[in-house]
This record gives structure tokens, C-alpha cells and sequence, in this order.
């Protein structure tokens, strides 16, 4: 009995200690909860992100309550993440800003949690297009970032989103190169993650900015790596593998493999068929797959696809591109009628009231890509009409198509966010100015439209070239308007996720709220841009009057055409030359490699034969009348903008161009004719640097000495600043600080980049490098710089505007002028080229002239006997303003006052000169 009481006793004993254990460890649980929950928050919300919120909201509750504010924060980061991902960016952008308000009341510092809710803030802007407040954040986020290596440590996974979402970004804001960059810091740091998706999703983005800068073969190539890798997961990501069949089917198209491309397109529509998602994958795969069998010939299957899919109201942009699908495929038949038929229709969807022919596009504010992309459609179709008609009335619909088609994309620059969005669009829509150009002309011959239409057609020329120079907005305004950006773009957000609650059989009451948000946002946007648009848009070219022995030349190559639009003080003329386009490039490619490589000592000058070619072509063809003048401006194609005009060679007379003309180039007449100089009543002394002219150090960083570069300067009155006196601040002072004065660099420079640059010290220092995307925010105030170094009108080159090159930036900066080089510099034959420039400009000539006859004495010189290869000395070349650094008056100065001084001391002392010489 005593043992059974014992053993009763002992199981109680054990009860109640199982049940005080219990209640300590539910204790210790609660106290600590907030740990469980958060895990089991990070372990659920991957694949369920409505669960993975609930558990993240407990946490927070759990760590407020238990007065753990760094963890509470830290918890609100991954609910802002967490709300971003369900599409409630107001909530998320709550929580973030809660958890930055806890740390600064606690005043607690933790740069991890920090950088996690800027982080999370970012995106959820991002998705509200309040772009400013999200390049804040990310701004914010980076600087944690690049101070304190820790938070990558603890934090790889909102490293990786980090990076990944503000590539996203930059995307958004077209500015692609930054975008490239953080997408490839974003796989970097994935790669340590354990879950591929991670590294997948990133792929997935730079697959998509490969699609935004038409590098098709690249995108090919990175989405059949994104495609295996998810084919290679337990449970792969379908609505990421449909999207990837069907990028991996646009590419295949764009590079003209229609039979790949609908393999893939088949796959998305298969993958597809399931999901419910605002693009509608099967459909779109649906209408592009048609387009790739019409041009394949296959009239009939595509017109078999496109009778299966079904007509849809409330998806716009699905209706509008099933339009186009059937607009093109009547066009492949040469059944114009039918094809404008759908080509309207696809027009009516997004502006149902307006007419293609009537529209007026400043008066759009909302979807203009898309009114964009459709005017230029149909005038590609109203010109492909007049080919097969020869009616002239096609031909001037084509012509007003293309006209109202740049009127918007004057309209779309306006919007753009920044100078490297600008050039982006820019490029794209170059080629529409072309087309205009072309149909102008031919307009022109068949029947002349008169003076002004020719007038016309030259300022388009002009503004082709020119409307990154001449841009109102490129200086300190080169951000958007914030408000109209957040309610543009909010608009389109607002637009597709309403187009997805119909598609879905979404709740009736969210969706006439929605429909209630879209109709205000059109309202404001309205009122918006009649008030910010007013004045900023228009972009006026007024040209300067051209002396009497000048010709400016505007080249551009059209398919087998050159067109050239040339202007002189008492004529304008405008022609279109036909040509072999292989051999012309050909001949282009092969100058450019003779005058770029460094000669052998036992060669002459390989180019003579291309430059005969391109001198009767550019020349003697196009512009015959070029011989009556004497000063050539040259604005070239994109193709040829980095050969030597000088070199160019009259093979009847076996002289260069340069002995005959002095040439410049410039982006328009405007720029090439603006005024700098301003009366002085002494001589300034120039500003000179000289980085690297210390001979006694053999090797600076990798860097020679420029041994030869202080004789640049000699019988020159300058201010000399050389070694570690030449600075990069002080270069940058002085371009902002100097009135009328000229600025001098040798030094050694980069164009090889996506962002050209000048070295200014031992190159130890990052600071030491200027960055010619550094330039765009000063004002420059010097009449010239020069750039006495290697590649410095060297760069990416952009359709319509040549290179995006240091040279380049500093004229978009406002410089007037700049004398630059096109490639590798030889250091003793560019300090005496330089120093004869100097001394001719010294004399008051005219920059053209000045460096003309700079060259030819080169060439008589010992240095110029030696290296009398083009390599040697037509690099050197003046960008932008001609007019002299030094004004006659200026020249004159000195005589005039000294003449002043004698008449002078002869009305004071008049009475006693003539007794002196009375005999």
C-alpha cells in the first residue's frame, strides 16, 4: 500500500513538475515569441505571404510588448517586405517608416536594421512611382551599406533584393547602365543564398533589361540559363517559366528565328493556361506567335490563331497589340485597306475621341508610348501604300504620321527622368526622324512643297542631332516634375491591376473603387500638366549667321541613301545620294582602323585609297559646291562621326581636305555659331594643368609622365598648375569659376568606358577621376577647354548623336567649345601640335583656322617630318563654337591705347612740341 501511495505520490510529483516545466517553458516561449514567429515568418513567406505577414505581425506585437525595439524594427522591415509582396505598398511603406521611428525615439542604431527598412521602402515607392522617395531611400540603404561590411554578413538576402530592386529602378527610369550594375551586384551576393530562386529571380531581371536595350542574342543566352535553372528546382516557378517561354520567344523573333521563337511561344501558352495574371501570357504568346508565322509566309496559320482568341474590353493592352497583329498581317498581303481598318482600331482603344489625323499630341498625357508607337506605324503604312501606289496624298499622310509621331516624343523626353533617360529615348526614336527626313525629301522632288517646307525639314534635320545640346532641361532641372512622376506612373499601376480584378472576377465594390482612383488621377494629371508643361516642351533652333566662306555639312545614312543637308550664308541645299552601302561602310571601317592603330616606322599612311573613296562620296557627290568655300563644319552620321574629315583625299589633286578647308564639327549650326566672347580690356591668363609632368618619377600608378606636355604652354600667357598642384577640384573650379578664359588639360584619359574620364593624380585615389557624368550638373562659364589626352571624343555612341564621350559632356554642361582628340595621342606630337594652336588662336583667329594652320606647319616641323602619319596629328579636332578666343578689339587694344597716350601727350604739350621743332 505505502509503495503504491509512494508511486502515486512520485507520478503527482512528476505531474506537477511536467506542468510547471510546461508553464516556465510556455513562459520563456512568450517572452521570447517573438524569435518563433519571426522564423516562422521567414520560413512560410516565401511560398504563402499572407501567412508569413500574420506571423510577422505577431512578432512585432510579442517584441513591442516585451520592449524589444531593435527586433521590433527588424521585424516591421520584413512586414514592409511582406506587404510589398500582396500589393498593399501604402501598409508597407507604414510599417517601414514605424520601424525608422522606433530606432530615432529609442535612439538606438543598428545599420543592419536600418538597412533593411529603407530597404523594404524602396519598392513599395517604387510600386506607388514616387520615384523620388525611393532613390532617397535606396540612397540611404547604399550608404549603410558601403560603410559598415557587417550588414552584408547578417543581412545577404536583403542585400540581394536591395540591390535587385533598385536596379528595377533605374530601369524604370531608363537608365540602363546603373540598372546593369546593381542586377550584377544582385547575382553576386544571391550566390551565397541556399535557395536558387533567389539567384533565378535576379536572372530573371537582367533577362528583361537585355528585352529594354534590344540586346537580343545576350537575352537569349541568359534566359536559357534562367529556364534550366528552374527546370532544375523541386517545385519550379511556373508563372516564371511561362514569362521566361515567352521573353525567350520575343528574342528568338527579334533576331529573325521565327521557328524557335514559336517553340517557346507554344510553351508560355501551355505553362500559361492557369494563371491569372494582368499580361495574360497564353494571349499575347497567341498574337506574337502570328506574327512570327506572317513573316515565315504562313498567312493562313496565323490567321487561324488570331480567329481563336477572343475580343476583350477590359484588357487594353491586350486588345490594342491583337489589333496591331491583325493590322500587320493585312499589311504582309499588301491589303492596305484592311490593315488601316486595324491600325485605327488599335488607336481608337486608348484614345477613343481623337482622330490619328487631327490629334494634337501636346494635349495627350496619358499612355504616349502607345500613341507613340501606333502614329509611327501608320505612317511606315501610308509610305509602304505609296510604294505600290504612287499616289502623293499617301505619301503626305505618311509624312503628317511621322510629324505628330516626334511631336510625342518631344513629349516623352519631357517625362523622362534624368539626361541618361533622355539619351536612352533619344536613341530609340532617332530613327523616326529619319524616316521623316526621308519622306520629306521625297515629297520635295516628286512635287516642291516651297522654301518653307525645305526650311522645315532642315530645322528637323538640326533638332535630330541637336536635342541633347539644346535641351532647356539638362542643367539643373534634369529631374521630373515629382508629382506629375508619382501620378503618371501611379496611373499605369492603378490601370493594369484594374484590368486584372475584371480578368479575375475581382470584388465589384474594389473594382468601382479603383475606377473612382483612375478618374481622379486622369484629373490631376490634366491639371498637372497644363501647368507644368507650358514653356518647357517646345525646343527652338535658331541659327547664327554663317560668314561668307563657310559651309556647314548634316549628314545621315538612310538604308543605300546619304542625305545630306548643307547651309551657307546665302543657300540651303538638300540632297539624297544614292550609294553602295557595303562598300561605303567598308571604306569607313578600314579608315578608321588605318588611322587609329599606331604605324610601323616602315609603312606610309594604309588609308590613302578609303579616303579617296569617302572624299568623292561625303564630298564631291553629295555636296559638289563644297569647293567654293573654304571653312567646313561637319556634323556627321553616327557611323563616320570619328573620322578625320581631314584625311580625306581628292585623289585628282592627291591633296588632305585640311590642306584645302578648315574644318569643325558641331550637333547644329546653333552651337557651332554661339557667341562667347565678351570685350576685355586686358588679356587673361589661360588656366594650364599638368597632372603628370613630373619626368623624374618613371611610372606613376601604371601611368608614364607626359615628359613633353609643359611645352604645350611656351611663349602662352598662362597659369600653370602641374603634379599634385592639378587637381581634380581645381579643374572643376575652374570651368564653373572662369570668365572668358580658356582652360588647358594634358593629362591621361579613359574613353573605353561607359563613363569616359580624365586622371588627375597618382590614380591610388577614386577621387582622382572625373567622370564625364560628373560634368552634368555645372555650369560651365569658360569659352574652351582643352583636352590634351588620349580617346577624350571617345565613347558609346548613340543613334543621331555620335559618342557619349568627355567631350561630348562637356558641351552638354553648356561649354561652347572643346578641342578633343578621336583616339590614342602621341605625347611629343600633340605638345607641338598644341603649342602652334595656341599660338595661332593668340593671334585672334577663328578655332577652325587657328588649328588648320596648325597642322600644316606641324608638318614642316622636325617632330611633324618624323610623324607625318594622320595618326599623328588629325586626332586633334574643334567641337562646337569656332569663334576666335581673342577678339580683334581685344588685339588691337594695346595700339589703340598707345596711340590714345601720344595724342594725348601732344594736346597737353602741344605749344611746347612745336617750339621744340620750330627751327
Amino acid at each position: 500500500m505505502r509503495k503504491f501511495i509512494f508511486i502515486t505520490s512520485l507520478k503527482h510529483i512528476f505531474l506537477i513538475q511536467g506542468i510547471c516545466s510546461s508553464i516556465l517553458i510556455s513562459f520563456n516561449l512568450e517572452a521570447q515569441g517573438y524569435l518563433h514567429y519571426w522564423k516562422k515568418g521567414n520560413s512560410v513567406a516565401s511560398f504563402d505571404v499572407a501567412l508569413g505577414l500574420k506571423y510577422y505581425q505577431k512578432a512585432a506585437e510579442l517584441a513591442h510588448r516585451e520592449k524589444q525595439f531593435v527586433w521590433e524594427a527588424n521585424i516591421l522591415a520584413d512586414q514592409g517586405g511582406a506587404f510589398h509582396d500582396l500589393g498593399q505598398y501604402d501598409d508597407g511603406i507604414k510599417a517601414c517608416n514605424l520601424g525608422l521611428q522606433l530606432l530615432r525615439d529609442q535612439k538606438e542604431r543598428n545599420d543592419s536594421v536600418q538597412f533593411k527598412l529603407y530597404s523594404s521602402l524602396a519598392p513599395s515607392y517604387r510600386k506607388l512611382y514616387k520615384s523620388v522617395l525611393a532613390i532617397q531611400a535606396c540612397e540611404k540603404a547604399l550608404q549603410i551599406l558601403n560603410t559598415n561590411s557587417k550588414v552584408l554578413k547578417q543581412t545577404p538576402l536583403f542585400v540581394t533584393y536591395f540591390y535587385r530592386n533598385y536596379g528595377r529602378l533605374m530601369q524604370d527610369l531608363f537608365d540602363t547602365e546603373k540598372a546593369r550594375i546593381y542586377y550584377q551586384k544582385a547575382l553576386e551576393t544571391s550566390k551565397v543564398l541556399p535557395n536558387p530562386i533567389h539567384y533565378a529571380r535576379v536572372l530573371g531581371n537582367l533577362c528583361n533589361l537585355s528585352a529594354f536595350t534590344s540586346e537580343y542574342e545576350k537575352g537569349i543566352e541568359l534566359y536559357q540559363q534562367l529556364i534550366a535553372l528552374l527546370n532544375s528546382q523541386n517545385r519550379p516557378d511556373i508563372p516564371e517559366l511561362t514569362k521566361s517561354h515567352y521573353m525567350l520567344g520575343y528574342f528568338y523573333s527579334k533576331i529573325h528565328n521565327h521557328k524557335m521563337a514559336i517553340v517557346h511561344y507554344k510553351k508560355a501558352i501551355i505553362l500559361g493556361r492557369d494563371l491569372k495574371d494582368s499580361f495574360d501570357y497564353p494571349g499575347m504568346a497567341t498574337i506574337d506567335m502570328s506574327e512570327s508565322y506572317v513573316k515565315m509566309g504562313e498567312v493562313e496559320l496565323a490567321k487561324k490563331n488570331l480567329n481563336s482568341l477572343a475580343r476583350s474590353s477590359e484588357n487594353l493592352e491586350y486588345e490594342y497589340y491583337l489589333n496591331l497583329a491583325w493590322a500587320n498581317l493585312y499589311k504582309s498581303l499588301r491589303n492596305f485597306n484592311s490593315s488601316k481598318k486595324y491600325f485605327l482600331e488599335a488607336f481608337k482603344v486608348y484614345f477613343p475621341l481623337e482622330n490619328p489625323e487631327s490629334i494634337r499630341p501636346e494635349k495627350i498625357s496619358l499612355e504616349r508610348l502607345k500613341l507613340f508607337e501606333v502614329l509611327n506605324l501608320l505612317g511606315n503604312l501610308y509610305n509602304e501604300e505609296f510604294r505600290t501606289s504612287g499616289d502623293k496624298i499617301t505619301l503626305k499622310k505618311a509624312y503628317l504620321m511621322k510629324s505628330k509621331c516626334l511631336e510625342v516624343g518631344r513629349q516623352i523626353r519631357q517625362y523622362q527622368y534624368n539626361l541618361d533617360s533622355r539619351l536612352f529615348f533619344t536613341d530609340k526614336y532617332h530613327t523616326v526622324f529619319k524616316d521623316l527626313l526621308n519622306i520629306g525629301l521625297e515629297l520635295n522632288s516628286i512635287s516642291p512643297q516651297g522654301e518653307g517646307f525645305v526650311e522645315s525639314l532642315f530645322k528637323t534635320a538640326e533638332e535630330a542631332k541637336s536635342v541633347m545640346v539644346n535641351d532647356p532641361l539638362r542643367l539643373k532641372n534634369n529631374q521630373r516634375d515629382p508629382v506629375a512622376d508619382s501620378l503618371i506612373l501611379k496611373l499605369q499601376s492603378y490601370q493594369s491591376y484594374l484590368s486584372y480584378l475584371k480578368s479575375s472576377n475581382g470584388k465589384q465594390s474594389v473594382i468601382l473603387e479603383y475606377e473612382h482612383s483612375v478618374n481622379e488621377i486622369r484629373d490631376k494629371i490634366t491639371r498637372r500638366n497644363s501647368a507644368i508643361t507650358k514653356g518647357k516642351i517646345e525646343t527652338k533652333f535658331e541659327f547664327g549667321v554663317l560668314p561668307e566662306d563657310m559651309l556647314y555639312l548634316n549628314y545621315f545614312l538612310y538604308n543605300n541613301h546619304l542625305m545630306v543637308f548643307s547651309k551657307s550664308k546665302k543657300s540651303l541645299i538638300i540632297r539624297k545620294v544614292q550609294i553602295d552601302k557595303t562598300k561605303f561602310l567598308s571604306s569607313i571601317d578600314f579608315l578608321r582602323k588605318s588611322l587609329t592603330n599606331p604605324p610601323s616606322p616602315f609603312e606610309g599612311f594604309l588609308g590613302d585609297t578609303a579616303a579617296g573613296v569617302l572624299h568623292r562620296i561625303l564630298l564631291e557627290q553629295a555636296i559638289p559646291e563644297y569647293k567654293n568655300y573654304r571653312r567646313l563644319i561637319v556634323n556627321p552620321d553616327n557611323t563616320f562621326f570619328d573620322i578625320s574629315f581631314d584625311v580625306l583625299r581628292n585623289t585628282k589633286t592627291g591633296f588632305y581636305l585640311i590642306e584645302s578647308h578648315s574644318i569643325s564639327y558641331a550637333p547644329s549650326i546653333d552651337h557651332a555659331m554661339r557667341k562667347n566672347s565678351v570685350f576685355k580690356w586686358f588679356r587673361r591668363d589661360w588656366v594650364a594643368l599638368f597632372p603628370f609632368a613630373d619626368i623624374s618619377k618613371k611610372l606613376i600608378s601604371g601611368l608614364r609622365p607626359l615628359r613633353f606636355s609643359l611645352n604645350d604652354v611656351k611663349g602662352i600667357r598662362t597659369q600653370n598648375f602641374r603634379d599634385s598642384s592639378a587637381t581634380k577640384a581645381l579643374f572643376l573650379k575652374s570651368l564653373e569659376e572662369v570668365n572668358y578664359q580658356a582652360v588647358l588639360v594634358s593629362t591621361h584619359a579613359s574613353g573605353n568606358s561607359a563613363d569616359p574620364y580624365l586622371i588627375f593624380s597618382s590614380g591610388n585615389d577614386p577621387n582622382s577621376r572625373l567622370f564625364a557624368s560628373e560634368l552634368r550638373h555645372y555650369q560651365i562659364q569658360t569659352p574652351m577647354v582643352v583636352l590634351s589626352a588620349c580617346d577624350t571624343h571617345k565613347g558609346k555612341t548613340y543613334e543621331g548623336l555620335g559618342a557619349m564621350s568627355f567631350a561630348t559632356s562637356l558641351a552638354w554642361a553648356g561649354c561652347p567649345s572643346v578641342a578633343a582628340t578621336f583616339w590614342e595621342v602621341d605625347d611629343q606630337s600633340m605638345s607641338v601640335l598644341t603649342s602652334l594652336f595656341y599660338k595661332y588662336l593668340q593671334k585672334g583667329l577663328p578655332k577652325d583656322l587657328a588649328l588648320q594652320k596648325a597642322k600644316i606647319e606641324f608638318l614642316h616641323t622636325e617632330t611633324g617630318k618624323v610623324n607625318d602619319n594622320p595618326f599623328y596629328w588629325s586626332h586633334f579636332q574643334v567641337i562646337g563654337s569656332v569663334e576666335p578666343v581673342i577678339s580683334t578689339t581685344e588685339l588691337l587694344l594695346p595700339y589703340l591705347l598707345a596711340a590714345a597716350v601720344l595724342i594725348a601727350v601732344f594736346v597737353i604739350f602741344k605749344k611746347r612740341i612745336i617750339l621744340f621743332f620750330k627751327p
